[in-house]
């Protein structure tokens, strides 16, 4: 059994102190602590409202133009991942830490810039992530965004795209377990089905429930559901992928998977793509 935590800021801070102040007031950079529990991505997409939270566990990646959006947060990123195709200023790259890892790709490969930094965190044991400007923009680096995430979940992971006062993340073979908390009036939480079709699925202390019912991708039933009130809920699925979308403001929740990590998400993309035609 596998179990992932994530938490709100509030409740991060309680457990590791205040986070440092030395890479800006929402980064830290993380070279004293050589503990990282989770990682945190910086992608060149839409960014909103909601602020990035980073602490001393937190490794933080730069995926090519997200360094923009890093640096503009206050973030030192740990390492900045891309093929320089999408940085506002290329010249920002130059002040980053001489610990920083770089690592160039070429425009024309398999990986996006975002799956290149996914697989590296990987392969450095980290297999919980928070997603930062993966969604909005480009609706074919938002699908993508979402096929990442059944990568993850579906390889004993959990990663969280923030987006519009809206997180988008994904199950596998896992129970999401949300204690009780403030939820806005009338803001929905949704799930569909990433695999064909998702079985035992069961839903508790929403507004609509579920009891061990058969999910399938081309059914929509599972959308604008509500929390109740200051109420813990949970969503499980025994075998299938479900993406589930909920508030920001709800409170973190605890994931339970029968998934052991994989010891790998594949071989980053490095070289020019085998399938180039022109």
């Amino acid at each position: 059994m596998n179990i992932l935590k994530a938490f709100y800021t509030e409740h991060m801070a309680q457990l590791t102190g205040s986070p440092s102040t030395a890479g800006g007031p929402h980064g830290y950079r993380g070279i004293s602590s050589p503990v990282f529990t989770r990682c945190a991505i910086f992608a060149a997409g839409e960014y909103y409202e909601e602020i990035p939270y980073l602490d001393k566990t937190s490794y933080v990646i730069a995926a090519d133009g997200g360094l923009d959006y890093a640096l503009a947060a206050g973030a030192t990123p740990h390492a900045l991942i891309g093929d320089n195709d999408s940085l506002a200023d290329p010249a920002a790259a130059g002040s980053l830490a001489e610990d920083t890892d770089i690592i160039t790709l070429p425009s024309q490969k398999d990986d996006t810039d975002l799956s290149a930094a996914v697989k590296y965190a990987w392969d450095k044991g980290l297999h919980q992530f928070d997603i930062y400007g993966a969604l909005g923009r480009q609706i074919d680096h938002t699908i993508s965004s979402m096929t990442i995430l059944a990568l993850i979940a579906q390889s004993g992971g959990i990663a969280f795209l923030h987006g519009d006062h809206t997180i988008v993340t994904a199950i596998c073979d896992a129970r999401m377990e949300f204690p009780h908390g403030y939820v806005a009036p009338r803001r929905m939480v949704s799930i569909f089905a990433y695999s064909d079709v998702c079985t035992d699925v069961s839903v508790t202390g929403l507004k609509y429930g579920l009891d061990h019912a058969t999910v399938k991708s081309i059914n929509d039933f599972g959308s604008r559901n509500e929390f109740v009130g200051d109420t813990k809920s949970s969503i499980e699925v025994s075998s299938g992928t479900l993406l589930i979308t909920y508030p920001s403001e709800a409170p973190y929740p605890t994931v339970v998977t029968q998934r052991d990590p994989a010891k790998s998400l594949g071989a980053m993309s490095t070289a020019v793509s085998s399938h180039l035609a022109h």
